[in-house]
């Protein structure tokens, strides 16, 4: 996700850009913007003999949307040489959803280019099983907010359980979001999650500091 490191107001997260991007009507604009640097880096590394591992991109609901979006992914594709097969689209549950329909073809329309789709956020909305199981996608995240509460929270540790159970009886990965205890991880590893991120796994990461850990697997492999 992306961050500013402001010159006077320093680290700005997030939570911060994104409302005043939507209020400033520039989602579309910062989002395809992050799409082309993020694919086009990823490409650099993997010209530079670094491990080829697929990049994950978030989608704002008025980027989804927009007309052009398959376009724009395409032409960003070719400009920026990156295989669809390493760029994965991260959509909010709540946005699958809105138009269960213009979802499903235009996910349709990337799974033919090679890219593979994920659910974002998901226990938080109001899925239907019967929408949810037409759309071609390859994971589903469960949100934060159950992940931090499944050490604590019994209907918090039954969702997740259930969700994870959900995936794999759909043949979908499923990953952890927000980890940030080691109790959190064994809890998720019991309960069989595919994957787990979160400040407990890895911080977020300039460029160089991530080309230094790609550099380091390559050693270390």
């Amino acid at each position: 996700m992306i961050r500013w490191n402001h010159p006077v107001q320093g680290l700005v997260t997030p939570e911060e850009i994104f409302p005043r991007a939507e209020s400033a009507h520039q989602m579309i604009w910062i989002g395809n913007w992050v799409l082309q640097h993020a694919c086009r880096q990823n490409q650099r590394w993997q010209a530079a003999g670094l491990p080829a591992v697929p990049v994950a991109v978030n989608l704002s609901s008025a980027q989804f949307l927009h007309q052009g979006i398959f376009q724009m992914i395409r032409e960003t594709l070719a400009e920026t040489g990156l295989d669809a097969n390493f760029l994965e689209i991260e959509i909010s549950e709540t946005l699958s959803m809105r138009d269960p329909q213009v979802t499903l073809l235009i996910l349709q329309q990337l799974q033919q280019l090679g890219i593979k789709a994920s659910i974002d956020d998901f226990g938080t909305g109001y899925s239907s099983l019967r929408q949810l199981k037409k759309l071609p996608i390859n994971r589903l995240k469960i949100d934060i907010s159950i992940i931090q509460g499944i050490g604590s929270d019994p209907d918090d540790l039954t969702i997740a359980s259930s969700i994870i159970s959900l995936a794999k009886n759909m043949g979908i990965g499923v990953i952890a979001e927000g980890v940030e205890t080691e109790a959190q991880l064994q809890l998720l590893k019991q309960l069989q999650c595919d994957q787990a991120q979160g400040f407990y796994l890895g911080l977020p990461m300039q460029v160089s500091e991530m080309q230094t850990l790609l550099e380091n697997i390559t050693r270390n492999h």
